[in-house]
């Protein structure tokens, strides 16, 4: 998303993500500052953080939209992947049409199938349909009548229950093998989605752990390119989208080990600014 809103040119400001959304005293500040055009958000198990909205900032960014007219993008790329609660979209509780409400199949259904639909206010209807036009033409017809079958066939609750099945368990056992973390990590278990964010103490910075667990062949994505201006962090992001259920206590403990080293090994002066979380 940062990459696509760069290559149009659109100055993009950060606003910190919370456990339970934004940070609306510092999101209003800017409002008061100058208002944007449009506000691109994940209500729901956002990416990298897993975070979601509570139903009251929901409500409050709605009315927000209407108080300083902006727009609201929201990407619901995994809604559907719950493990607690269904979460409510916030398109549901928008009845000004304030809100452009996007649906991906790609990481449920298969990651290849890249596809997805777009719920706008009428007036935006033609305009999102030329720039879908002038982009790519169209997307796969092929994959559009596979994807309208599967739907049709009321196959897709089978399938997106099987699959948060499968993605429950590799969260549990995640969740349960973290206890072996050094005790000055901080990590969230996610009630949705595919990934947990962990923190590092201050004055530990997350590429510097990417790094050092990549020689032992471990991945997980430093939270400063999640930044538009790829800031230093402290978090980094870690997926269970592929790792297998068998491989997890013995990954868990090798990352743990290699923090443990990491945070002997590496010290840099502390990251200014507390409380601060990815865009997207």
């Amino acid at each position: 998303a940062i990459d696509a809103f760069k290559s149009r040119g659109a100055k993009i400001v950060e606003i910190p993500m919370e456990e339970d959304g934004i940070n609306l005293d510092i999101f209003l500040t800017k409002l008061k500052n100058k208002p944007p055009k449009l506000f691109y958000t994940m209500p729901n198990f956002q990416n990298p953080t897993g975070y979601s909205y509570s139903r009251e900032k929901k409500k409050e960014l709605l009315d927000l939209s209407l108080k300083y007219n902006f727009l609201i993008i929201e990407d619901d790329h995994m809604n559907d992947l719950y493990y607690e609660e269904k979460p409510v979209p916030l398109k549901t509780l928008d009845n000004a049409g304030r809100v452009l409400y996007i649906k991906s199949f790609s990481k449920l259904f298969m990651p290849g199938l890249r596809l997805a639909f777009i719920l706008s206010p009428r007036e935006y209807a033609k305009k999102i349909a030329d720039v879908k036009y002038f982009t790519d033409i169209s997307s796969s017809g092929l994959t559009q009548r596979a994807m309208d079958l599967f739907l049709r066939k009321t196959l897709w609750p089978k399938h997106v229950k099987n699959i948060r099945s499968i993605f429950l368990k590799k969260r549990n056992a995640i969740k349960e093998s973290f206890k072996i973390m050094p005790s000055e990590v901080n990590y969230t278990i996610p009630n949705g989605g595919l990934f947990f964010w962990v923190s590092l103490p201050e004055g530990f910075y997350s590429m510097n752990l990417y790094n050092e667990a990549l020689k032992h062949d471990i991945l997980i994505m430093p939270g400063d390119i999640f930044f538009p201006e790829k800031r230093p962090s402290t978090g980094f992001r870690m997926s269970f989208a592929e790792i297998a259920p068998d491989d997890i206590n013995d990954g868990v403990e090798l990352l743990s080990k290699i923090i443990d080293e990491f945070l002997d090994k590496y010290r840099i002066s502390p990251i200014r600014g507390t409380g601060y979380r990815p865009l997207i």
